[in-house]
């Protein structure tokens, strides 16, 4: 069994170590934040070495293994903003993925939903 990587310096050994000349890193700003990364660690990064960003906010109750408490961007604690001047300083330029783990969507259907996230995106992760 292996170890669980909780923090970016982990999960960025364990890219430097696979030996691929390429390797990307995924980032999510929840396992960031519960993993104790602090954003400015992303200084270190560059934008190339991202594959993809999944992004979301999280209530203040958020304890690691609650799925669920996971929300649009802009409607949590998250420092979502400074995470997209922080991505855009390293020179990031590819997706971010909308990550909900959210049952019920207060009766909104799929196109509303995305729609919603589409909208929450860009208002925070505008620059």
């Amino acid at each position: 069994m292996t170890k669980p990587l909780s923090r970016l310096s982990d999960a960025l050994f364990a890219a430097m170590q696979s030996g691929l000349p390429d390797v990307k890193i995924l980032l999510d700003h929840y396992h960031l934040y519960i993993g104790g990364s602090p954003l400015s660690s992303l200084k270190y990064m560059n934008g190339a070495n991202i594959g993809i960003v999944h992004v979301d906010d999280f209530s203040s109750n958020v304890n690691g293994a609650v799925l669920n408490d996971r929300v649009f961007p802009g409607e949590g604690i998250a420092q979502t903003h400074e995470l997209a001047g922080l991505l855009h300083q390293i020179g990031y330029g590819g997706y971010l993925s909308l990550e909900l783990f959210i049952e019920d969507y207060r009766g909104e259907n799929a196109l509303e939903v995305a729609r919603r996230g589409l909208n929450s995106i860009k208002q925070a992760y505008n620059i």
